[in-house]
């Protein structure tokens, strides 16, 4: 919490007997006082275990016993030594040059292992001086280090074709290494483009045997459909979302004898695709190299020797030199094809686009529609900017004509490398690799972590004893939203191209098949709060993914031609060109660009992934070198009110903060009643929630600037009274922190209400994010909450319904009459009563009439007369300019009885209205004349 800790070398881990772990604690976010907010764990324990984190005066953290150290070189090079191995690098290669694990030399003459072949054959490698090679430490202690490194793929002839970038993770400890490869197209994918690249680990000897993990497809691989019966749901929202699948595991070994053996997955279900293949087979002949570079034989998949066929290769593989082994792990090998692991004499090497699967890493439209998206492209049904003349069943071809130029994106893949001495069972090796593949996940208990509110706000943990409803509510909506109804789940999100990217939510229309972006609507920043608040993998293997997709697809990391690095993608909406053709700081249509810089930072600090990091300083570059206040600001202004918010939260950059509050403050007019520039695209009622006040709440949160929270509390008091609501707005999140600000009772009964409905056409996508936060108001109230509207009733086909939702009509009762009954309102003696009350006129009288309160002393019928001491203060909601979005029938009342007023019974009609509901009341006893 804010204010709570300045010092990290008070943080300790203690395990459940209370003894200390090592353990390294690195700062990585501050609160604007400067005390820490985000604090990342480095540990080498076991997962089984149970730890807690201790922290605070009197609390001191103990030194590792065999801390890891980094011997550095004039020259640049420099040796990593976590004390059960050791990786030297030289300065001029990008990978390890050598390494050394428990004794045993691993790696040899490794470092220029990088490696591509591009369309005309010339292979390249990141090594020598032309590659420019740039090192970086970016976390370094006792306890673990992170080193970035990046620099040029170099053909023979010195030409620069293309960048790799890497992360190095290494721990105290431990022999094993995590390496994250991204590779930036730099150059004009229509005029060069890949065949084949990956990493060569370079072995000083020759491997006695290859182990390769392999499966079959399950069930739910194989399963086509939309709707996916009620006991699969689960697993299918799973698979689709992330691609995982529990498969059973085998081991299928071979002896190389001097070949080269390797394991490729060259196709797997994707969008409307349904073949699986895969193999091990076995090329070359008389001790093999490593076959990349000339050697490699591109597309010769089918004239090698095949030791089996199967329909999905595991992500691991391992090379045996008789008392040690290496084994290379790639997660998600299978779903992201064409990928292989191949092991000969020189080593082990993983392929991240295999040429043997006879195809090229081509970008050009004609290549995808023709080898990747073939029927999902040709059943399309929507223009995707073609004429109208172009539309019809072949509309792939026509796409296939569109330009596409992937310059400036990126593919990003992790890989582990684990060495290990003596013998191994199969069931333990198994295990570890499945480990690597799907890391075992830590984190701070929920109910601290939503409770500090570092993430910027109070989330409730998952709750099944208090909300066991709404609970069931939020994960029955995360799995059909996934793989149910809103899913499409019949587009496998599978291959190089597509893996990683955001659900096309609804099941209809066609067209959102073909599209640049667009539709996930806040799922990429829910799955993380999610995860956060219950620890359950599925959220986070969604987000991690979908941030894999954004950041590398839609997020350019290159500046050539009318792209710049750290810009969103730019393109028509309903062409599949993720990468655009130009750049914007902010792109509705870029799933990228839509706030999904909070995905990135939330993952950041829940995970410590330094690729959701680079994002995040890739773009505040960009903003501070790219922006515009008259051009940029103006345009889409929700957007960059929220990313550079987030991006000034991250970086605590003053011209970030600087370009936040322009952006913000050209949204702010506190002359107008609803706090909004009425300017604003569609006027101020255009997604009030969504596009503007979650942006400025954000921008509050980031700045602490007063003038955004008191435009949130008036546009929220504006919707309020004026009762209106749209099923894409964040009003949940909005009204659950204005209760928290205010204390307003009517808020939290609302907010109760509508976190209570169980109905997934009302609940919209943010649901996810304003649940957990309005469940946090809600558990700390010991008193129950009353009902939210007090009353309501609206003229509805020749009879009233009455209403129990704000604004929907749920469980409905007819009163047979097609006028409103007057409210009746109990007094007593000497006290007054005040009610808010909400008047929709009928569309029968003049828009410009004015709604009448006619108050009276008695029932209706009765003898009394009417009432003129009453207070009644109306006001007709603010007259935008965008008439569309005016709704001038609109009304809210202010209503008191005074006290001095007889007791008794009130009646209160409102003559040539269709709808009422009393929104606060502090009577006695309220309700409709037929009760």
């Amino acid at each position: 919490p804010e204010g709570e800790l300045d010092d990290a070398s008070l943080i300790r881990i203690v395990d459940a007997e209370g003894s200390e772990v090592p353990a390294q604690i690195d700062v990585v976010a501050t609160w604007r006082d400067g005390s820490i907010r985000w604090a990342q764990v480095g540990v080498n324990a076991r997962p089984q275990g149970d730890y807690r984190v201790e922290y605070g005066p009197g609390v001191s953290r103990s030194a590792h016993g065999t801390p890891l150290q980094v011997r550095r070189e004039v020259g640049g090079a420099f040796t990593v030594d976590t004390g059960r191995a050791t990786y030297a690098f030289r300065p001029d290669r990008l990978l390890p040059e050598r390494g050394v694990a428990d004794g045993v030399v691993v790696l040899e003459d490794s470092g220029d292992g990088a490696y591509l072949i591009d369309n005309r054959g010339r292979p390249a490698r990141v090594s020598g001086e032309a590659a420019e090679i740039e090192s970086g430490t970016l976390k370094e202690g006792t306890g673990r280090i992170v080193i970035r490194r990046e620099g040029w793929y170099v053909t023979g002839e010195g030409e620069q074709v293309a960048r790799a970038r890497m992360w190095f993770y290494f721990t105290a400890g431990s022999p094993f290494v995590r390496m994250t490869h991204s590779i930036i197209f730099t150059e004009d994918t229509n005029e060069l483009w890949v065949r084949d690249y990956g990493l060569e680990f370079k072995t000083p000897e020759a491997p006695q045997e290859a182990a390769f993990a392999i499966s079959e497809a399950t069930e739910a691989d194989r399963f086509i459909g939309v709707h996916a019966p009620e006991e699969k749901r689960l697993i299918i929202a799973e698979m689709f979302s992330t691609g995982l699948v529990e498969r059973e595991q085998r081991l299928f070994t071979v002896s190389p004898d001097g070949d080269e053996v390797y394991m490729l997955q060259e196709n797997y279900p994707h969008v409307l695709e349904r073949d699986f293949r895969a193999v091990v087979a076995r090329s070359g002949g008389s001790d093999t190299p490593l076959t990349s570079g000339a050697n490699l034989e591109i597309g010769n998949l089918w004239t090698h020797s095949w030791l089996n066929e199967m329909e999905v290769a595991g992500d691991w593989g391992e090379a045996r030199y008789g008392d040690h082994s290496l084994m290379v792990v790639m997660p998600q090998l299978a779903q992201r094809f064409p990928k292989e692991i191949a092991i000969a004499s020189g080593g082990v090497r993983v392929a991240f686009w295999s040429g043997r699967s006879g195809r090229d890493l081509d970008f050009r439209a004609v290549t995808l529609v023709n080898e990747y998206w073939k029927r999902w492209a040709d059943n399309a049904n929507h223009p995707f900017g073609l004429s109208h003349t172009e539309r019809g069943p072949a509309i792939g071809t026509r796409i296939a004509e569109k330009s596409s130029n992937a310059q400036g994106a990126a593919r990003t893949h992790d890989v582990w490398l684990l060495s290990r001495t003596g013998a191994m069972s199969d069931a333990a090796l198994k295990a570890r690799g499945l480990a690597a593949a799907h890391p075992p996940l830590l984190q701070a208990d929920p109910e601290w972590l939503g409770a500090s509110e570092a993430v910027g706000w109070p989330i409730h943990p998952k709750d099944t004893k208090r909300f066991p409803e709404v609970e069931e509510d939020i994960s029955d909506f995360w799995v059909e939203t996934l793989g149910g109804r809103f899913g499409n789940v019949e587009l496998r999100r599978s291959g190089f191209i597509m893996w990683g990217k955001n659900v096309t939510l609804g099941t209809g229309p066609r067209w959102f098949r073909l599209s640049q972006g667009t539709g996930h609507y806040g799922l990429d920043r829910s799955a993380w709060v999610l995860y956060m608040r219950s620890g359950e993998r599925r959220y986070y293997d969604y987000g991690r993914h979908f941030t894999r997709f954004a950041g590398d697809l839609e997020t350019h990391h290159w500046t050539a031609g009318k792209k710049f690095k750290g810009g969103f993608a730019d393109t028509h909406a309903h062409l599949p060109f993720y990468w655009g053709q130009s750049s914007r700081l902010g792109n509705v249509h870029a799933t990228g660009g839509n706030y999904w810089t909070l995905g990135w930072l939330l993952e950041y600090y829940l995970t410590g992934d330094e690729y959701a990091n680079e994002l995040l300083l890739m773009v505040a570059d960009a903003y501070r070198d790219h922006q515009d206040p008259d051009r940029h600001l103006a345009r889409l202004t929700d957007h960059h009110i929220a990313n550079l918010s987030i991006l000034y939260q991250h970086t605590q950059d003053e011209t970030i903060k600087d370009l936040a509050r322009q952006a913000a403050h050209m949204l702010i007019d506190l002359d107008n009643p609803v706090g909004l520039n009425d300017n604003l695209r569609y006027g101020v009622y255009y997604k009030t929630s969504t596009e503007w006040l979650f942006p400025l709440y954000l921008y509050y949160k980031s700045t602490g600037d007063e003038k955004a929270r008191t435009v949130i509390l008036r546009a929220l008091d504006d919707k309020f009274r004026f009762f209106y609501s749209s099923n894409q707005t964040l009003r949940l999140f909005l009204f659950a922190e204005a209760y928290n600000w205010t204390g307003n009772p009517a808020y939290l009964r609302l907010i109760k209400l509508m976190v209570e409905i169980p109905h997934f056409g009302l609940m919209g996508h943010n649901y996810f994010l304003g649940a957990p936060t309005a469940l946090h108001a809600i558990a700390e109230e010991e008193e129950p909450i009353e009902p939210f509207p007090v009353i309501a009733a609206t003229n509805y086909e020749d009879s009233v319904v009455r209403s129990n939702f704000w604004g929907v009509k749920m469980e409905h009762e007819f009163i047979e009459d097609d006028t409103l009954p007057p409210l009746l309102v109990g007094k007593d003696e000497g006290h007054a009563v005040n009610l808010s009350i909400y008047v929709r006129m009928s569309d029968e009288v003049d828009e410009n009439a004015e709604p009448e309160a006619v108050v009276a002393f008695n029932e209706p019928g009765g003898e009394g007369a009417e009432v003129d001491n009453v207070r009644v203060e109306k006001e007709q909601r603010f007259k935008t300019k965008n008439p569309g979005r005016w709704h001038p029938r609109r009304w809210h009342f202010y209503l008191t009885l005074p006290a001095e007023a007889q007791a008794g019974v009130y009646s209160i009609e409102f003559p040539n209205t269709a709808t009422i509901v009393v929104l606060e009341s502090d009577a006695k006893d309220i309700r409709l004349y037929n009760d």
